[in-house]
């Protein structure tokens, strides 16, 4: 599925527009705690008529920077307007002003596959009834999907996955710390496109998948980008947008990518 723009017009664009504005006055808005002694969160429980799903947020690269509030929160509020509960992380060693979560930042992707586990375990035996879902961006979609085969082990069943802008790495990249070896890696041309892992995890997914690029994203090979895509079941592409669409809380695409999103999760 592929969606179009062409319902985005008249008093529907301007509505769009209007949440725009929304979201730079809610987004001062902060609950927040931590899934375990080392991953900061934030469980957005300002709605009492959420319907019965949870979203974990993860984010992508973000060092030195506080990803919840500058494009999670945001996505947060989206999802609440479509009674939609979720609950952001930082992944180790990401976040400032009190927000950090504890760790080394520059641990390989397959040790952080425990900081989505620790948020899945979290939002689980919070809210044990609820549907649960995983929209996840960029390198740490990555992390994600390497987390999913341990989440699937501790009986966690996951609805739907989202992932934003996602990337691919060689094998064996997922083991190497981050820095100028992991770089190195990860930048060369492909010339085995087949050895990334997380292609055979994403297919095996059974339940409902979308995959998100912005049009313009160069970040991500195309082949990538040609291969994720031909595996989810419903694709979005941001216009005019580049590797920021999931971090860009002022466009437009952003808000229509979250509305898309939530119906998806309201659906199942």
């Amino acid at each position: 599925i592929k969606f179009s723009r062409s319902f985005l017009k008249g008093d529907l664009y301007l509505d769009k527009q209007r949440k725009l504005q929304i979201i730079q006055e809610v987004s001062r808005l902060q609950i927040n705690t931590r899934v375990n002694s080392t991953i900061f969160c934030r469980d957005d429980s300002f709605c009492s008529d959420y319907s019965s799903n949870s979203v974990l947020l993860v984010h992508g690269a973000a060092k030195d920077k506080n990803p919840i509030y500058q494009s999670l929160l945001p996505a947060q509020i989206l999802l609440r307007w479509q009674r939609v509960h979720s609950v952001s992380i930082h992944l180790r060693g990401v976040g400032l002003e009190g927000m950090k979560s504890n760790g080394n930042y520059n641990d390989p992707l397959i040790d952080k596959t425990e900081d989505i586990l620790a948020g899945m375990i979290y939002v689980k035996k919070h809210y044990p009834d609820n549907n649960l879902h995983i929209v996840a961006s960029s390198m740490n979609a990555v992390t994600t999907l390497l987390a999913l085969d341990k989440i699937i082990e501790l009986g966690i069943n996951i609805k739907t996955l989202s992932l934003i802008s996602p990337a691919a790495y060689p094998k064996g990249a997922e083991s190497v710390p981050l820095g100028e070896e992991f770089s190195k890696i990860i930048r060369n041309p492909y010339k085995d496109l087949g050895s990334s892992p997380v292609f055979d995890i994403f297919e095996k997914f059974e339940d409902r998948k979308l995959v998100a690029y912005g049009d313009c994203d160069t970040t991500i090979p195309y082949e990538v980008q040609k291969r994720y895509k031909k595996l989810a079941d419903i694709v979005f592409i941001g216009e005019n947008i580049d590797h920021s669409l999931g971090v860009s809380s002022h466009s437009v695409e952003f808000v229509l990518l979250y509305d898309i999103i939530a119906q998806i999760i309201l659906s199942v």
